[in-house]
């Protein structure tokens, strides 16, 4: 690939005189758009097609969506295929370093119909923004003010309402906390404390990752993107820290105040149990010991006691008169009353043995 001038050796007047003159640039035909920063472009000598990278200005990366340095990448790409679409012819410049690591061309990319120089277009229109990588410098300083003005005029990637720009993630953040100010934590239940909390520290860690996640080496494209968005966005984002630690402070203030009355409460609780308890032993040792002093006097009550005189005897009753004996008697009997009875029959009756001659008793 031949960039740049050539010398030309031409006859002139008078011999062996030689006049250095200047060849012009080629032109390269733009095949593709990559990015917004690379393009390809056909080999005027007919060799394979050149990828190249613009010099001192970086734009978001495509294949970096969900991360700052992939933040207005589409963007960036559409402006560039549109301003060179395939077909357009263009001039490359070359600075000190011919190619990088990966074998691009870097170049700067010039318009040759209005000398415009593409590379400051892109940071113009807010698409990208200067990036230094030394000895490369030649068209650091055009870029760089054409990211001014794009930063004055707030355009594409330096507009305050870029939604996926760390300040906008940041403020998005601060309304997402809006939801667990402290006047609703008085209410929460205490399961809920948690849940606030756990908000809160998603919302950070969301907004930490924007941040914290390793970017590219500072030789790479999106190193200067990412930079630009963590400058952007570093008040967004320490306003939005304040916030969160105040909220976090605020909801272990909360726990802390519900563990202290709880505290309190049990201390109150095992006072009423120990005042409790006090006054039911009292009440058990003045139990005691009124029964001990019952008993002290009911033993001097019986030591005193002298019992009465037992009262007499009663007589014993006179023993039943034995059963008569079988009446075996065969003489006189008087069942009369001229005598006493000294008998009794076989059917109960009394009468008197006498002898059957003198009728007297026997």
């Amino acid at each position: 690939m031949k960039v740049g001038w050539m010398l030309a050796a031409v006859a002139a007047v008078g011999i062996g005189t030689a006049v250095a003159v200047s060849a012009p640039d080629p032109l390269y035909t733009v095949e593709r758009v990559v990015d917004g920063d690379t393009i390809v472009v056909a080999d005027p000598d007919g060799g394979e097609a050149v990828r190249v990278r613009l010099l001192n200005v970086d734009t978001p990366e495509m294949g970096a969506k969900g991360t700052l340095e992939g933040c207005y990448a589409q963007e960036a790409t559409d402006f560039l295929t549109q301003r060179l679409p395939a077909g357009t012819q263009v001039r490359l410049e070359l600075d000190e370093e011919e190619t990088d690591r990966y074998g691009r061309t870097l170049a700067g990319v010039i318009d040759p119909e209005s000398d415009s120089l593409i590379n400051a277009d892109i940071a113009r229109g807010g698409y990208g923004v200067a990036m230094l990588i030394e000895p490369n410098g030649k068209f650091y300083p055009e870029v760089l003010e054409a990211e001014e003005d794009a930063r004055h005029r707030g355009r594409g990637m330096h507009a305050p309402s870029l939604g996926c720009s760390l300040s906008a993630q940041a403020a998005l953040a601060e309304q997402a906390l809006d939801d667990e100010e402290p006047a609703a934590l008085a209410d929460a239940a205490a399961p809920d404390l948690d849940v606030h909390r756990s908000h809160v520290r998603t919302v950070r860690a969301d907004v930490d990752r924007l941040r914290t996640r390793p970017g590219p080496e500072e030789d790479e494209d999106g190193h200067a993107v990412r930079r630009h968005y963590l400058d952007a966005g570093q008040s967004r984002v320490e306003a939005f820290d304040a916030e969160a630690s105040r909220l976090l402070d605020e909801i272990d203030a909360e726990e802390d105040r519900r563990a202290a009355e709880e505290r309190e409460r049990l201390e109150r609780e095992l006072e009423r149990q120990r005042v409790e308890q006090e006054r039911r032993d009292r009440e058990a040792a003045q139990a005691a010991e009124a029964a001990a002093a019952a008993e002290r006097s009911r033993v001097q009550r019986e030591s005193q006691y002298t019992a009465p005189p037992a009262p007499p005897a009663r007589p014993a009753p006179p023993a039943p008169a034995p059963a008569p004996a079988k009446d075996t008697y065969t003489g006189c009997r008087d069942y009369g009353t001229r005598t006493a009875p000294n008998a009794v029959d076989d059917k109960g009756r009394p009468y008197t043995r006498i002898d059957c001659t003198t009728k007297l008793p026997i």
